[in-house]
């Protein structure tokens, strides 16, 4: 262990599945805009009445890789005619409220999931008029698989 770097910071990985919305590239006005997304991830059990459940979370794109991604799938995750799946990563997960500006909750407190979306490794869509089987889905991204890789030093090589 004493040959091993140490870091001063500790990480929260969220690994899922979801639908992905609101793709959107973010102008600011000092330093350069970002792209982000609203993906409701899944939990539960598949096949039972109301047994899959969702999370809204809140992503900002933090890797070039990300924002690649959602630069191939906006245009269909902003359709309201598809619907757009992704296999995610999301780093540093943290609870944040906001007040409902419209509609029947307007006024109301809300709370959403934040994170910063790390990688996409899976990107599906479909045609919200073919059902809600599993059936035609069509996969339109997929992380690449890292042929040459080597394994990591640990520093205890001789």
């Amino acid at each position: 262990m004493s040959n091993q770097s140490t870091s001063n910071f500790i990480n929260l990985h969220t690994t899922g599945i979801g639908y992905i919305r609101r793709v959107r590239n973010v102008p600011v006005r000092k330093g350069p805009a970002f792209f982000a997304a609203s993906i409701s991830a899944m939990f539960g059990e598949k096949g039972v009445k109301d047994g899959v459940q969702y999370v809204p979370y809140d992503v900002k794109a933090v890797s070039e890789q990300a924002e690649q991604v959602l630069q191939l799938i906006q245009a269909d995750a902003n359709d309201q005619n598809k619907r757009v799946m992704v296999r995610f990563n999301i780093g540093d997960a943290y609870i944040d409220s906001f007040k409902h500006q419209s509609g029947a909750r307007a006024g109301e407190t809300g709370l959403t999931m934040k994170g910063r979306l790390l990688y996409v490794t899976h990107a599906w869509v479909k045609n919200k008029n073919d059902g809600d089987d599993q059936a035609g889905w069509n996969l339109v991204y997929e992380l690449p698989k890292q042929q040459d890789e080597q394994p990591a030093k640990t520093g205890t090589e001789g």
